[in-house]
């Protein structure tokens, strides 16, 4: 009789073991696909937010052109899928409640790690396609800069950035509705942080032997801004000068309208029109800069920028530094066109110029009108 009590007890546990290793397994899988399920419904609710961002960036600019139906129409279109989407917070909320009891007895990732914030980069390529020619033959400043941003995003999605263009070849949005497409899409996100970051080439009519990487930003954006700024251009400027030999750094600019507003009119958008850093520090742009990538009047500059694999290099030296400030994984610098332990020196003298010109205005950041300015060392940097 004892003996099959014991027998019987043995036998018991054993199935006891057995069940609680398949419930072990079971709990697991079904963790497992928790997370895949949560992941899914995180990336089509960012991908829809976005596709509503550029939507309405559509659609207004049709406004614009006075296309007001399509306006109309495409709104309503837009405000009707929001509504049908309503049922998705609820369902991330139950996959959340799920996975979280699941994550207590560790069985999985928390839903936090699944679904945290990326950082939205809004690229700029400045100006409109055919305009603005430099020395090299058949350079343009916006054919350029249409390649550049586009070389950009693929340098920064691979670092697992969101990225998205302002225009495409056949499109020449305004300078603050540039600006206000990084707000928009920063406001219909979840992110981490929000970059406007427009590109650009420089001019210096006067004297071609001016060189060097710049950039301006607004005047109302953090310390970090700047530092995020100082390090693409770094890291621009030593990928472009080992080809040149010209290239070093010119330095960051920032400039007000009498109003406090910034004087550049994507800057302006990207802040919407903050005129403090107290007010800028409510907008969802936290970095906004226009980057000149060298000179279209330095013929060293102009030639390296109208070959695709010089644009691709400078497009992974960005992304690097954009990975390096984020802190994204960075890869092997045997990307970089240049080798790594042979620098060209980048303190580069520029020939100082002093003079007054006379510009007119509706290129990329100016206003209409005329201006005169003082310079040195060839003409200002808003000048294009």
């Amino acid at each position: 009789m004892i003996s099959l009590i014991f027998v019987v007890t043995k036998t018991l546990l054993y199935l006891l073991i057995l069940a609680s290793r398949i419930a072990f397994w079971l709990l697991r899988a079904i963790a497992a696909l928790i997370k895949l399920i949560v992941a899914a419904i995180y990336q089509a609710i960012t991908k829809k937010q976005l596709q509503d961002a550029d939507d309405l960036e559509n659609w207004e600019t049709a406004y614009d052109y006075g296309c007001e139906q399509d306006f109309e129409r495409g709104t309503d279109q837009m405000f009707r899928r929001k509504r049908q989407r309503k049922w998705l917070p609820l369902a991330v909320a139950m996959m959340f409640g799920s996975f979280s009891f699941v994550s207590t007895v560790g069985m999985g990732t928390t839903f936090a790690q699944a679904a945290e914030p990326e950082v939205l980069v809004v690229v700029d390529a400045g100006h409109y396609t055919g305009y603005n020619p430099g020395v090299a033959a058949g350079y343009t400043e916006g054919d350029w800069s249409m390649r550049q941003a586009r070389a950009d995003k693929t340098a920064l999605e691979s670092y697992g950035f969101q990225v998205v263009l302002t225009r495409d070849e056949n499109s020449n949005p305004g300078l603050y509705d540039r600006g206000q497409m990084a707000v928009k899409a920063g406001q219909a996100g979840n992110y981490a942080a929000v970059v406007f970051m427009s590109d650009h080439t420089d001019a210096c009519e006067y004297d071609s032997s001016v060189s060097g990487v710049s950039a301006i930003t607004s005047a109302h954006l953090s310390n970090s801004n700047m530092q995020l700024i100082q390090s693409v251009m770094q890291s621009v400027a030593d990928e472009m000068n080992f080809v040149t030999g010209v290239t070093g750094i010119r330095g960051i600019e920032t400039r007000m309208n009498p109003d406090g507003t910034d004087y550049y009119g994507v800057l302006r958008g990207a802040v919407s029109g903050a005129t403090s850093p107290s007010e800028a520090a409510n907008k969802p742009v936290q970095y906004a800069f226009i980057l000149e990538h060298g000179f279209h009047t330095n013929p060293a500059e102009c030639l390296y920028m109208t070959t695709d694999s010089h644009i691709q290099a400078v497009a992974q030296a960005k992304a690097r530094a954009f990975a390096a400030f984020f802190g994204k994984a960075t890869k092997s610098p045997s990307e970089s066109i240049q080798n790594q332990t042979t620098r060209v020196s980048a303190d580069v003298p520029c020939t100082p110029w002093t003079g007054t010109v006379r510009i007119s205005g509706d290129t990329l950041n100016l206003r209409s009108g005329n201006r005169s300015e003082d310079f040195e060392c060839g003409i200002p940097k808003h000048y294009r």
